[in-house]
């Protein structure tokens, strides 16, 4: 039964709730948290992996929290071991394969090439500029079928094309009986575009002309006390 009350709030990580690589700020934290005080439910999406959601969820003290990771492939709930509920929205079987496969291919083209722990996509994280234009450069001569990639400032994603954030929030909204028009989406970048599309309320933290949003904020600070007055 969908509630009329309840809001669902969805965040990026990387450059809108914490810096890269940083911890989130105080100030954010306490907003999350008096959200949550209030009823309404979070959701941390990112292209990370949901371990890595799961440590930062836990050491922001967010335990009834949801991650959803891997660009929407993966969704968790709460941070505990093994989690509360755990699900893999990524259906597309032979695309998984094939991303397993140019792992392999990237290993041969760069040798000690880095890649993050994925369950179902793909992201290999250069150390060189030249290195991350070898990897487009091999992917458009070589395209996967059934697999989109989002270029990120220090890797690239590589995901099946029957996930993303928006569908994966979509899928979460669902689930706790919350209309779209409560949720609202917090994002950056390209990767976020999804999520954005198909909230209530779409918000844009930063100035990429190429995303678009209802509401810009310069910090997501800015944009969670926006929420919360409303």
């Amino acid at each position: 039964m969908e509630t009329t009350s309840r809001r669902l709030v969805a965040l990026d990580l990387d450059d809108t709730l914490a810096p890269i690589a940083k911890p989130a700020s105080e100030k954010a934290v306490s907003l999350l948290k008096n959200l949550l005080s209030r009823g309404d439910a979070i959701a941390l999406c990112s292209g990370k992996p949901l371990y890595y959601l799961t440590g930062f969820a836990r050491q922001l003290g967010l335990e009834d929290i949801y991650l959803i990771g891997e660009n929407g492939a993966t969704l968790q709930h709460g941070v505990a071991l093994p989690p509360v509920e755990r699900y893999v929205l990524a259906e597309e079987k032979e695309a998984i394969r094939l991303l397993k496969k140019r792992k392999e291919e990237l290993e041969s083209l760069i040798p000690g090439l880095y890649f993050q722990p994925n369950d179902c996509g793909l992201t290999p994280f250069p150390t060189r500029k030249e290195d991350y234009e070898a990897i487009l450069a091999f992917d458009d001569a070589h395209p996967i079928p059934g697999v989109k990639r989002y270029r990120q400032c220090d890797s690239i994603d590589f995901a099946p094309v029957d996930v993303d954030k928006g569908k994966a929030l979509v899928f979460l909204a669902e689930k706790l009986g919350i209309p779209l028009n409560r949720v609202y989406a917090i994002g950056n970048a390209e990767n976020d575009a999804p999520m954005l599309q198909v909230a209530g309320t779409a918000i844009k933290v930063g100035h990429d002309p190429l995303l678009k949003a209802a509401e810009t904020f310069d910090t997501v600070e800015d944009a969670l006390s926006s929420i919360l007055r409303r």
